[in-house]
């Protein structure tokens, strides 16, 4: 299984991290053409998007504390651990560059989770690679659920909610 990662609202409160996971190959293969991102699309196009196996994490005013950077670390270890109940993860694609600080606690999170799974990460990764692109517009389509829209459906959405635990990255951050 393949697990692509990317965040909504970049830094700023809320950022809305979504984990996509496939087992199709064909989903992580890097495309030629960049991909579309999916933005001001009437609301019923985006609900299309919900057809994909995702969990996501809100990183709201409760994690005030925590850099904002560290978010992605967080991330990472929290989809890593939650999709590996169900799923053998082979590989993660991440959008965006990791800091060589972030990248040794990230693998030492995965360790224990699964020694063997690979990271990927690069810049405009959500343009190249079809999974993380498809994390990205969930993570879009939640943000503007939750923040624009107040939440009005989030019913919806509420069981794909992951809600960390500080005390399990504490050593890490």
């Amino acid at each position: 299984m393949y697990l692509g990662i990317d965040e909504s609202n970049h830094g700023l409160s809320p950022e809305i991290f979504v984990g996509c996971i496939t087992s199709s190959y064909e989903e992580v293969k890097e495309e030629r053409k960049s991909l579309s991102k999916i933005r001001g699309a009437p609301y019923s196009r985006w609900k299309d998007l919900l057809d994909v196996n995702y969990k996501h994490i809100i990183f709201g005013w409760e994690f005030r504390e925590i850099d904002p950077t560290d978010y992605k670390i967080i991330a990472i270890g929290e989809f890593a651990r939650n999709f590996s109940e169900q799923f053998k993860i082979r590989q993660i694609f991440m959008d965006g560059n990791i800091k060589k600080s972030q990248l040794e606690r990230i693998m030492n999170i995965l360790a224990f989770v699964d020694k063997d799974i690979r990271l990927s990460f690069g810049k405009d990764l959500d343009r190249k690679i079809s999974l993380v692109n498809k994390a990205d517009n969930v993570a879009n389509l939640l943000f503007h659920e939750y923040v624009k829209n107040k939440g009005r459906e989030k019913d919806k959405y509420e069981k794909y909610l992951i809600k960390p635990d500080l005390k399990d990255y504490e050593r890490f951050l």
